[in-house]
């Protein structure tokens, strides 16, 4: 028997003593295990809960790979499409460049492009040349050995005659054409430097559109700096708009440079610009002014005689704008001009 872990006391049934066999359960002893028995069983079990650790484990580890895999591959994803967002823009930034350059570092661009067009098409044309120097060699060789081998037959001597001039007639060729290559290479070299030449002039014709597209913008600009108020600050902080008699006159003649600057309008619109323009103009003893005032009245004479054709007066009207831009920025026609014009040469 077992030790119970516990001092323990049992009485039974007695004379004066009652006890209730209601709960009372008979038991079977069960089969005796041995201690070694006892600890291969804990063993085993221990094995169990190992094997369940170890698969947690193991699923959790590879979850965390998996995670890491997932994240890289989506950082090396985000990594790919910022560099095929970056090279689009590079390119169509070059192809806006090339197409309508403005700045120098645009130009200087072109100017590199040509520069390495021309030199890889150099190249082309000194490999096309070794090339054909090249295989005529090659061709001289094989029929020297073509020779020589009809000979080692014994062929009739009337056919290796007939053989050896036209193998003579062939040199004379190929020495005709070795004489042939300088005068190639001087024709590929002068077709190569026609279409730098066209390349080149092309270039410049964008940066002369481009200068004048900045002038007339930076006209534009002063334009319209001329037509704002002065701007005030109160004592209280707060800021006013201050309108002149210079800036209304500004703002006036503002209006009356678009209005000839606008679109196609028609005879007696047009008439009515022109004739505001020349009583703005004539006020003013000026070369300047005396040459808009001649042109605006050319130009009134040819609406009033009914040619009103675009293309005969786009001329004319461009002529007019341009002077009367120049007008403009003249301190005095304009007195806000020389406000303006000073502010931007200091700044």
């Amino acid at each position: 028997m077992r030790e119970a872990s516990c001092c323990s006391s049992s009485c039974s049934s007695n004379k004066g003593v009652y006890f209730s066999a209601a709960e009372d359960k008979e038991k079977q002893p069960g089969v005796y295990i041995t201690a070694d028995e006892w600890l291969q069983r804990r063993e085993k079990a221990a094995v169990v809960l190992q094997q369940h650790a170890r698969a947690w484990a193991a699923k959790r580890e590879a979850q965390q790979r998996r995670r890491q895999r997932d994240m890289l591959q989506q950082q090396q994803q985000q990594q790919q499409q910022r560099k095929q967002w970056e090279a689009a823009v590079r390119k169509k930034k070059q192809q806006q460049r090339g197409g309508s350059p403005t700045t120098a570092a645009d130009f200087s661009l072109l100017h590199a492009e040509v520069e390495a067009w021309r030199a890889e098409e150099e190249n082309k044309i000194k490999l096309w040349l070794s090339a054909a120097a090249s295989q005529q060699q090659q061709q001289q060789q094989q029929q020297q050995q073509q020779l020589q081998l009809l000979q080692q037959q014994g062929l009739p001597q009337q056919v290796l005659l007939s053989l050896q001039q036209q193998q003579q007639q062939q040199q004379q060729q190929q020495q005709i054409s070795k004489q042939n290559p300088n005068k190639q290479k001087r024709d590929a070299l002068l077709l190569l430097l026609q279409q730098e030449t066209q390349l080149l002039q092309r270039i410049e014709g964008l940066k002369q559109q481009a200068e004048k597209q900045r002038k007339q913008q930076q006209q534009q600009q002063l334009l319209t700096k001329m037509t704002e108020p002065l701007i005030w600050v109160q004592s209280s902080g707060d800021t006013a708009a201050v309108y002149t008699p210079e800036t209304e006159a500004a703002c006036a003649l503002h209006a009356l440079y678009m209005q000839l600057c606008g679109g196609p309008l028609g005879a007696p619109q047009r008439l009515q610009v022109l004739a505001a323009a020349a009583a703005a103009v004539k006020q003013h003893n000026d070369p300047l002014a005396a040459e808009v005032a001649e042109l605006l009245q050319r130009e009134a004479l040819l609406l009033q005689r009914g040619r009103s054709s675009n293309l005969l007066l786009a001329g004319l009207r461009q002529r007019i704008q341009s002077l009367f831009g120049l007008l403009l920025l003249r301190p005095s026609f304009n007195p806000q001009a020389e406000r303006i014009t000073a502010a931007a040469y200091l700044s």
